[in-house]
């Protein structure tokens, strides 16, 4: 039985907010990392050799030159997924250093880092134009009833960021799924020149997102549709026969979110509504 190689697939969109950034930096980004780092050293994943290294794909804003009838061309910022086998980085670091300070695990880390940086802007226009944030929609009644939620009512009007809706989402994540089979058919076909692709050697595709960025649009039928487009969006992986499985890992970010706002608000000077949370 030929075990499946593995990718592993980062959607490493940031809320546009200060906590939302935060917490996409410090209670996700900042942890993937350590965790390929100790898989490598496990055996879970491997950057050793050219044929079955294990893949890392991410999201990242690019800015393009798009021309226009006048003599002025725009620039115009998209986001797209972009991918690395990571014996290419263990090929590109393999000189040694004299630098007593240094070590690959810290040059690993920091590539890894900048390589999936969070992404808050470039998504363009979402064509959700009623969505509203799950956050603002929970609040939308005041946790009272007072001026409180007629301030939390005028937030829950507000619509989500673009890129964050459900549909986005799903997409997103079919970018990433694409990025790796065309990873694996731009190596498959140089491999195949010298006769040595062997097509039972599958991979297993592990995606990474968090309950915040995810389900910022609680809409569950937005959802089901997304849903339904990745997976007729990403069918044909599985029967190219280089893909055998797609997990979607959700880490759980949104007790820390709601501990951060709550922090803020009292550094605000306003305790009203931690005040509330608190009373029986």
């Amino acid at each position: 039985q030929v075990l499946p190689f593995r990718a592993i697939a980062i959607d490493n969109r940031a809320l546009p907010t200060f906590v939302g950034d935060a917490m996409t930096r410090h209670c996700f980004i900042s942890h993937i990392p350590q965790l390929i780092d100790s898989a490598l050293e496990k055996g879970v994943l491997t950057s050793s050799s050219s044929i079955g290294t294990t893949i890392i794909t991410a999201l990242r804003c690019a800015t393009h030159e798009v021309s226009s009838s006048s003599t002025i061309s725009a620039r115009h910022q998209s986001v797209l997924a972009h991918s690395a086998f990571l014996n290419d980085w263990n090929n590109e670091n393999s000189k040694p250093t004299t630098d007593p300070h240094r070590s690959k695990k810290r040059d690993l880390i920091s590539w890894l880092s900048e390589f999936m940086t969070p992404v808050n802007h470039g998504f363009g226009h979402d064509s959700d134009a009623n969505v509203t944030s799950r956050h603002h929609a929970r609040n939308s009644n005041g946790p009272n009833g007072n001026d409180d939620g007629g301030r939390a009512g005028n937030e829950g009007q507000s619509r989500l960021p673009n890129g964050f809706s459900a549909k986005s989402s799903w997409d997103y994540f079919g970018s990433l799924v694409d990025e790796v089979e065309g990873k694996l058919s731009r190596r498959s076909t140089l491999d195949q020149i010298g006769d040595s692709w062997n097509k039972n050697q599958l991979y297993s595709i592990t995606l990474f997102t968090t309950d915040t960025t995810l389900f910022a649009d609680a809409n569950t039928s937005s959802h089901l549709d997304g849903l339904d487009r990745f997976w007729t969006r990403i069918s044909s992986v599985f029967h190219s026969n280089m893909v055998s499985k797609i997990t979607i890992m959700v880490v759980e970010t949104s007790n820390m979110t709601q501990m951060m706002e709550a922090l803020k608000t009292i550094s605000s000077g306003d305790t009203s509504a931690v005040n509330a949370r608190s009373e029986p």
